[in-house]
C-alpha cells in the first residue's frame, strides 16, 4: 500500500526533484502539499507551489495550502542568483480563496489518522501551526521526517543554523517537543552528496512533464548555485526526506535528545544535541550515515523510468 505523505516545502530546485520523485513513485500516495516561506515571501512561496506543481503534473493533483506567517520574528537567508523557478515559465497563480495549510494538515490527518508520514523540507511554521490548532493531532502522526539541521558543520542560514530550522526555530522546538516519532536528515549528512549538470540531466530521461519541467529548471539553478557558492553542481537535500520514507536501508540513525535555541543574535536555529547522562528521553532519531549509492540509484529509478516501467 502506498504511503501517505504531506510534504512541507519551500519553491526551490531541490524540492521540485523530491516532489517529482514523491509524484512519480508509485509507493508514494501525496495527499497533501503546504508552501513554505523563508527564501521567499508567504505569497511568492503559495505562488510558486502552486505554479510549479501544475507543470510537474502529478496523476493526482493533492491539495495546496498557503504558506502562512512565522512563529519567530521574521528573517530570511540571502540567495546568490535564481533558483532556476524564475526560468521554468512559472505562472505568477493568485487564488481569490487561499486554503490555510494548518487547516488542511488537521483535516488530512484527522480523515487518516496513524496513516500519514509528514515530510518537512521547509519551515516547520504550518505543522506547528496545526498543532495549535489541534492539541490532539501529534498523536494521529504516523511519523515525521525532517530535512534540516546541523551539528558538526556549518549551517548556510548563519554559521551554526540550517535554514529550515532557523527560518522559524519556535515552530521547529513545538514539533520537536511534540512527541511525534521523528526523523531528522541534518545538513552534516546531506550535504555530503552533490550532482554535477550532466549527471542530473541523464538521470532526467523519463517521458513526462515532470522531468521535461526539471530539464528546463537545472542550468539556471547550477547558475544560481555557483553564484552563491562557487561551485558548479547541485545539492538536492530534499531528496533524503522522499528516500527516507520509502527505503529505510538507505540511511543509519541514533536516538537523540534534540533542542533548538530560539532567541540569540548569534546561535537563532542552533539545533542542541544533549549527551548528557541527566538528559531528557531522545525525542528525534538523528541520521548519522547514508548510503548516497542507494539515493543516487533511486532518483535515477523513479525519473528515469521509461513507459514501459523499465530503467533507461
Amino acid at each position: 500500500m502506498a504511503k501517505k505523505t504531506i510534504i512541507i516545502t519551500e519553491p526551490e530546485f531541490g524540492a521540485a526533484v523530491a516532489m517529482s520523485c514523491a509524484f512519480l513513485d508509485r509507493d508514494i500516495d501525496v495527499l497533501m502539499v503546504s508552501a513554505a516561506a523563508g527564501h521567499v515571501d508567504i505569497e511568492t512561496a503559495t505562488s510558486q507551489i502552486h505554479a510549479l506543481i501544475e507543470l510537474l503534473d502529478p496523476d493526482r493533483l493533492p491539495r495546496i495550502g498557503t504558506a502562512l506567517p512565522s512563529m519567530s520574528e521574521a528573517k530570511s537567508c540571502p540567495r546568490g542568483g535564481q533558483s532556476g523557478l524564475e526560468c521554468a515559465s512559472l505562472k505568477p497563480c493568485t487564488l481569490h480563496h487561499p486554503h490555510p495549510s494548518d487547516k488542511f494538515i488537521t483535516e488530512e490527518i484527522r480523515q487518516h489518522p496513524g496513516e500519514i508520514t509528514v515530510v518537512v523540507m521547509g519551515a516547520l511554521t504550518s505543522l506547528a501551526r496545526a498543532f495549535d490548532r489541534d492539541a490532539e493531532l501529534p498523536r494521529l502522526i504516523k511519523n515525521i521526517i525532517i530535512v534540516g539541521g546541523t551539528q558538526l558543520v556549518s549551517g548556510h542560514a548563519s554559521p551554526c543554523a540550517e535554514c529550515h530550522i532557523y527560518f522559524d526555530p519556535i515552530a521547529a522546538r513545538k514539533v520537536l517537543h511534540s512527541g511525534v516519532p521523528i526523523t531528522m536528515f541534518p545538513l552534516d549528512r546531506t550535504r555530503n552528496m552533490n550532482f554535477a549538470p550532466a549527471e542530473l540531466d541523464q538521470y532526467l530521461s523519463r517521458p513526462h512533464p515532470a522531468c521535461e519541467t526539471l530539464k528546463r529548471m537545472l542550468l539556471p539553478s547550477v547558475h544560481a548555485q555557483a553564484q552563491s557558492t562557487g561551485l558548479e553542481s547541485l545539492f538536492l537535500e530534499d531528496i533524503f526526506g522522499v528516500v527516507g520514507l520509502v527505503d529505510n536501508s538507505c540511511f543509519k540513525a541514533k536516538p537523540m535528545t534534540v533542542d533548538v535555541e530560539i532567541h540569540g543574535d548569534l546561535t537563532r536555529g542552533m539545533t542542541v544535541i544533549d549527551d548528557r547522562p541527566c538528559r531528557n528521553p531522545p525525542n528525534v532519531d538523528w541520521v548519522l550515515d547514508v548510503d548516497y549509492d542507494k539515493v543516487k540509484q533511486y532518483i535515477k529509478r523513479i525519473l528515469g523510468e521509461s513507459k514501459n516501467g523499465q530503467s533507461s
